[in-house]
C-alpha cells in the first residue's frame, strides 16, 4: 500500500486543530495576548510543547497514558496551574496593559510554560493514535518511516499553531466592536474565572 504524506498531514492537521478549539487555558491566554500584542511567539511555543507531547504519545503509547491516568499528581499540578493562572488574571492591575511589552522571546518561554502544564495533550494523541492505527490509512507507529513521522510531527504543531492563533485573531476582531469591554480588566475577570472552572472542574472530575 502507498503511503500517502499528504492524508498522513492533513488527516493529524485536521484532527490535531478541532481538538484544540474547546476553551481551555492555553486558548484563554493566546485570546489574550493578541489583544495586547502578536500571540505569534506564544503560540509557536506552545505548540513545540505539544509536538514533544504527541512524540512521548507516539513512543511511550499505552504506557504513559496509563501513568497519566492513574497518576493523579498530574492531574492536581494541572488543575492548580489553570485556578493559580485564573487569580492572577483575577488580581491583574487595571493598568496593565500599559506596562512595558514583555518582548517576543518572552512571550515564546511563557508559550513553553503553559504547554507543559498540559499533560493532558499526551492523553489525547495516544487516543489519536490508537484510532487511526484502527482505520485503513497509513499507520502510524515509533516504528514507521522517518518521513511519516516527521509529516506527523509537523501535522501536530502545524495544527497547534494554527488553532492559538485562531483565537488571538479572532480575539482581537471581535475587540474592534467591543473594546471598552475586551481590552478593560472586565477581560481579565472573565479569563480569571474561565480559568478558575477549568480547574475546580478537572480536580472533581
Amino acid at each position: 500500500m502507498d503511503i500517502s504524506f499528504l492524508s498522513v498531514f492533513l488527516g493529524i492537521f485536521a484532527i490535531g486543530f478541532i481538538g484544540s478549539l474547546p476553551v481551555n487555558p492555553i486558548n484563554l491566554c493566546a485570546l489574550e495576548i493578541g489583544l495586547r500584542r502578536s500571540a505569534l511567539p506564544f503560540s509557536l511555543g506552545a505548540a513545540l510543547i505539544e509536538t514533544g507531547q504527541s512524540a512521548v504519545a507516539l513512543l511511550f503509547g499505552q504506557w504513559a497514558g496509563q501513568l497519566l491516568e492513574t497518576n493523579p499528581v498530574v492531574k492536581v499540578v494541572g488543575a492548580l496551574f489553570a485556578l493559580a493562572l485564573g487569580v492572577f488574571y483575577l488580581v491583574r492591575k487595571k493598568n496593565a496593559e500599559r506596562q512595558l511589552d514583555p518582548g517576543a522571546n518572552r512571550v515564546f518561554f511563557y508559550g513553553l510554560m503553559v504547554g507543559v502544564m498540559n499533560p493532558q495533550a499526551v492523553a489525547f494523541w495516544i487516543l489519536v493514535l490508537t484510532s487511526w492505527n484502527t482505520w485503513e490509512v497509513p499507520g502510524l507507529s515509533f516504528d514507521a518511516a522517518p518521513i511519516i513521522l516527521l509529516v506527523f510531527l509537523i501535522g501536530v504543531g502545524s495544527a497547534k499553531l494554527t488553532a492559538l492563533q485562531t483565537y488571538a485573531v479572532l480575539g482581537k476582531r471581535v475587540s474592534g466592536r467591543f473594546g471598552a469591554f475586551l481590552n478593560g480588566s472586565t477581560l481579565h475577570q472573565v479569563i480569571g474565572l474561565l480559568l478558575i472552572g477549568l480547574g475546580l472542574v478537572q480536580l472533581i472530575s
